[in-house]
C-alpha cells in the first residue's frame, strides 16, 4: 500500500502567506530524505540552457539534422519521438499553425 498524504489528509507541510514573500510551505513534522511531499504536473518542459539543438521529444542532443518531424519540419532525433500522444505533439500543433522556422548551419556551435 502507498500512502498518499493528499489522499490521506496528513500533510508533512503547512501553507502560509508572509508578506514579505508570499506563500509558503514550511514543514509540519520531520521530514525523512527522499520523501515525496507533493506531485505537481510542470507547466512547461524543455531543455537545459545549453543552446545547441536537441530533438524536442527526449532533448538528446543533435550532433546534426537527423530527422525532422513530417508534419511541422522541426528537429527530432527519429521518427519515433514523433508519436501523435508524445511529448512533442502539442507544440507540434502550434509550429504548424504559426510556422516558425528552424535554421541552423552548425550544430556545434551554440
Amino acid at each position: 500500500m502507498v500512502f498518499d498524504p493528499c489522499v490521506d489528509g496528513l500533510l508533512p507541510y503547512t501553507i502560509l502567506y508572509e508578506e514579505r514573500c508570499g506563500r509558503l510551505l514550511t514543514a509540519s513534522r520531520d521530514i525523512s530524505a527522499g520523501e515525496v511531499l507533493f506531485y505537481d504536473t510542470p507547466g512547461a518542459v524543455g531543455p537545459d540552457s545549453n543552446p545547441k539543438p536537441v530533438c524536442l521529444t527526449c532533448y538528446k542532443r543533435l550532433p546534426c539534422l537527423v530527422y525532422r518531424c513530417q508534419h511541422c519540419s522541426w528537429p527530432l532525433c527519429s521518427p519515433f519521438c514523433q508519436k501523435a500522444e508524445g511529448p512533442h505533439a502539442r507544440e507540434c500543433e502550434l509550429f504548424q499553425i504559426h510556422s516558425p522556422r528552424f535554421n541552423i548551419e552548425y550544430f556545434d556551435k551554440p
